[in-house]
């Protein structure tokens, strides 16, 4: 839902987009392998899932322009802090180093002001943030359990109890050592579903069997997990109607589910990244955002806004035209200022007021 945002400028004082604003390629083309939207995409999961994020410009001069930004995975990163950061103002008086560690060997070692770093959690760590998913292990357990034990319905079927069938004179004759191991090396190997397995268990004794049943109905397995996906989301800001496993879910509150995640996460994610983009291209007039007001599910929001707008309009036409309101507030129910006079209705100032319907 992020990348289906367009990168735009805008100036910083009046909000006002830039048109035509030129993008520098090492925000279209941030690195070798990939784009713009691949690395955006990248940094929300790396900030999601362990809760910080490290973004590495690399300039050939120390105020140039970078010539490629890189994600570096939070996982291999080793900060080593100076140990005085309550007095400090500079981040380099607080830490000493941040180290890039792959497979235990240091691949790059950076000053502080190289890096780019923040976190989205609490931690006892001033610099390394918790994972969110530390307190969604619990919901994460629980469907790999779920899907872990219909996986082993699917494939080893109900459990059963496999009996000799053989009698004499005296009853049952019971399995002897040599036929008990060929069964269960047979049940355990050789019968099953795989295209490499038997379906037919042979044995040269008379066997019987009793299925031991438990209806997986009365597991609710998938009612666990969808419980568990709705906590999930819900601690990632996605509205639950968005997920496959909501079985309420209508066209309607799909769609202001949606809207929703858009207006609550997606766009304040953005504008978060957008001030990391700020920072790595030192532009003093202009900014970065992320425009979504060309998706057609956030169109429907200000189809909707005009719509009432209109009957706002004409409502206060009939008022006017009844000299009921004065020009002035006639003009404020369609978003108009406030015109110079007295305010009070003239003939002289009727106009096709149908054309304020669209005035936001």
């Amino acid at each position: 839902m992020g990348k289906n945002g367009i990168l735009k400028k805008r100036n910083r004082k009046t909000k006002k987009t830039v048109p035509n604003a030129t993008i520098p390629y090492w925000l279209l083309k941030p690195n070798p392998i990939q784009d713009f939207g691949d690395f955006y995409r990248e940094w929300v999961i790396y900030n999601s899932v362990y809760g910080n994020y490290f973004i590495y410009p690399n300039r050939p001069f120390e105020k140039s322009e970078p010539s490629t930004i890189v994600n570096l995975i939070p996982e291999k990163i080793k900060i080593t802090p100076t140990g005085r950061w309550i007095d400090q103002t500079k981040l380099d008086g607080i830490i000493s180093k941040v180290e890039f560690i792959v497979n235990g060997a240091i691949v790059k070692t950076f000053k502080p002001s190289e890096i780019i770093m923040g976190c989205d959690g609490i931690s006892r760590s001033p610099f390394i943030a918790e994972s969110k998913l530390i307190n969604l292990q619990w919901p994460i357990s629980n469907i790999v359990g779920s899907l872990k034990t219909r996986n082993k319905f699917i494939y080893n079927g109900p459990k059963i109890i496999i009996s000799s069938n053989s009698k004499d004179s005296d009853g049952g004759i019971p399995f002897g050592d040599p036929e008990r191991q060929n069964v269960e090396r047979q049940l355990s190997k050789d019968y099953g579903e795989q295209d490499n397995q038997s379906n037919a268990v042979l044995s040269t004794a008379s066997l019987t069997s009793e299925k031991i049943d438990y209806p997986t109905k009365d597991l609710m397995l998938f009612e666990e997990e969808e419980t568990d996906a709705y906590t999930i989301s819900a601690e990632f800001g996605i509205n639950k109607y968005l997920l496959p496993w909501s079985k309420d879910a209508t066209f309607e509150n799909t769609k202001r589910g949606e809207i929703e995640t858009y207006q609550n996460t997606i766009i304040p994610e953005s504008e978060r990244f957008c001030k990391i983009l700020d920072r790595i291209d030192n532009d003093e007039v202009n900014e970065y955002f992320m425009d979504y007001s060309h998706l057609p599910i956030l169109q429907e929001d200000k189809k909707s806004a005009a719509d009432i707008n209109k009957v706002k309009v004409e409502t206060a036409e009939v008022l006017w035209l009844n000299g009921m309101i004065t020009d002035d507030e006639f003009a404020q129910s369609g978003g108009y200022e406030k015109r110079s006079g007295d305010g009070k209705q003239k003939q002289s100032t009727r106009v096709n007021y149908n054309n304020l319907s669209t005035v936001n």
